[in-house]
């Protein structure tokens, strides 16, 4: 059993510098299929309030998988409307990181996580993440709803009868592989377990293996994956598509290059022979993938695309050519429908095959360009290569480098396998220079930006092969800056976009989330490409700087 007397749990909270002589202490514990269940206890005397707290929750510590102690550092008191305030100026949802008393006496309290865990905080109904400000605001059906939870007793909230809020910061510490790990309390990791540069080699590999695990658990026996959740009270997200189904499989195929697929690859293949069978519509011996939207089917060159990517990985890594033919069939359809003689594209078209969207979003034409060279490597087709070159050298002639899309950093690294041609170290430099100082400062987590980084780098790494530095403009403090970048973002990924399990508990099904990664501003969301683009990031990162 867990257990809060533990001596170097006690030395751990003794060393926390609190603001106040009472120690207020939080203790947190789920059995792993519920949210956790949350006391809070205060006294002067911390040991004896440990051991008055564990023999009070002997019964939960029993059957806990996730236990959490948190003691308050420092109040801030808030008049009520400065409080408020403060609240709706945060620009992001999920990004206040304090936890808040209703009294001094903390009768009414709520960790940081708890807020988090359970949307006690909720954005304007018209936020878009990205468009506009959260707005963050107090609410009032959620917080009754929790602590009717919490206590079995409904009960009314109303904020307006709290003059004074008080803002508190906690140190936590949470229970895993027999010891308390000592969780971060500065910036946007606070709450989770603190990460610094010098320990990325040590935890990338074990992040990668768990997030593995998360994503096993996502697919069923038909090779059909859970679309994804918001976890904070475990709403699937409804729909389905097929870009995402496919880039998953992808990236769960990088991952073999730093933790061997075994039988994953077996699990990886059924989920593109559903993709094959399921997600695909065959017209006028064309093959195209599908995907059925709320109104109408569409049929998307990034799907397209995206098959060919996974399918290609697939047969590199297995060497099984059993999906060769059909990749084939693929690209003589982006051929005959979405690409036309000068290389422009088409992005969207309905089912009887009539043009639904010219244009839809910028990645579709880097990820056609990337698919159609990685199954090239597969087929060896003359044509398979001239119509990737022919598509790029439009994408080049329309300015494309000012989108700083991942798929084009992609896909000029592997056009580059092929020729030395100056115009696409040219517009890959461009690609990724130009908006180098908005990818290092990002504060959301953003998986793409490392994915266009190490692309990046590596392209960087064959023009200085070439000789072609100086001629090109890439000077040294640039190619040394890409790096540091690189490590930056992948940090930040690693403190900011990973639902750690001491966050994940304070969610409605823990043991089904947790380790998976998220978008924190997007409702904690858990779509499956967003593990897609996470995977593909720190597997490149790991294998480049590491391997």
């Amino acid at each position: 059993m867990i257990s809060l007397t533990d001596q170097s749990l006690i030395e751990k909270l003794t060393a926390v510098p609190t603001s106040t002589w009472k120690k207020r202490v939080f203790v947190s514990i789920s059995e792993g299929n519920s949210r956790a269940q949350v006391w809070q206890k205060n006294g002067t005397d911390l040991p004896a309030l440990l051991a008055e707290l564990e023999t009070q929750l002997q019964p939960f510590l029993k059957n806990a998988t996730y236990v959490r102690v948190d003691l308050v550092k420092e109040i801030e008191k808030k008049e009520r409307q400065a409080a408020v305030a403060e609240i709706r100026a945060i620009e992001r949802n999920n990004y206040f990181r304090q936890g808040v008393a209703f009294d001094n006496q903390f009768q009414l309290a709520f960790l940081a996580e708890e807020i988090q865990g359970n949307a006690l905080l909720r954005p304007a109904k018209d936020h878009e993440p990205g468009v506009n400000g959260a707005r963050m605001a107090f609410d009032q059906h959620n917080i009754e709803g929790y602590l009717y939870r919490k206590t079995g007793q409904k009960q009314t909230f109303d904020l307006s009868a709290h003059d004074t809020l008080y803002f508190f910061s906690t140190q936590g510490f949470f229970y895993e592989d027999g010891q308390w790990l000592t969780l971060a309390t500065d910036g946007l990791q606070s709450g989770l377990r603190q990460v610094e540069k010098q320990d990325l080699p040590e935890v990338i590999p074990p992040i990668i293996k768990k997030a593995l695990v998360y994503l096993r658990k996502e697919i069923d026996s038909t090779g059909r994956f859970n679309y994804g959740y918001y976890p904070a009270y475990d709403y699937a997200l409804s729909g389905y598509n097929s870009v995402r189904h496919l880039s998953s499989l992808y990236a769960w195929l990088e991952t073999d290059h730093l933790v061997p697929l075994g039988e994953d690859l077996a699990r990886i293949e059924k989920g593109l022979h559903y993709a094959v069978n399921e997600l695909t519509l065959e017209k006028d011996g064309h093959l195209f993938i599908k995907d059925n939207g709320r109104e109408s089917l569409s049929l998307k060159l990034g799907a397209q695309a995206m098959a060919l990517i996974a399918l290609a990985k697939y047969t590199e890594i297995s060497g099984d050519r059993q999906f060769v033919p059909t990749m084939e069939r693929f690209i003589q359809t982006i051929a005959d429908y979405y690409v036309d003689d000068l290389g422009n594209t088409t992005h969207i078209l309905a089912e009887d095959l009539s043009v639904k969207k010219q244009f839809e979003i910028v990645y579709y034409d880097g990820e056609a360009v990337l698919g159609l060279l990685r199954a090239y490597a597969q087929t060896k087709k003359a044509e398979h290569l001239e119509l990737a070159q022919r598509l790029f050298n439009q994408l080049i002639e329309k300015g494309y480098q000012k989108y700083h899309d991942h798929w084009l950093s992609y896909a000029t690294n592997e056009i580059l396998l092929y020729t030395d041609d100056e115009r696409y170290y040219e517009f890959g430099l461009h690609n990724a220079f130009d908006n180098l100082d908005f990818i290092e400062f990002r504060d959301t987590a953003y998986p793409t930006m490392l994915e266009l980084v190490m692309a990046a780098i590596k392209m960087c790494d064959k023009l200085q092969e070439q000789g072609l530095e100086d001629k090109l403009g890439l000077t040294k403090d640039q190619d040394l800056h890409i790096r540091e970048v690189a490590y930056t973002r992948a940090l930040h990924e690693i403190n900011t976009g990973i639902n750690y399990p001491e966050l994940a508990m304070y969610m409605k099904a823990p043991n089904k989330i947790a380790n998976g990664f998220m978008a924190r501003h997007a409702k904690f969301r858990m779509r499956n490409d967003d593990q897609q683009h996470y995977l593909s990031g720190l597997v490149n990162f790991y294998n480049y700087f590491y391997r």
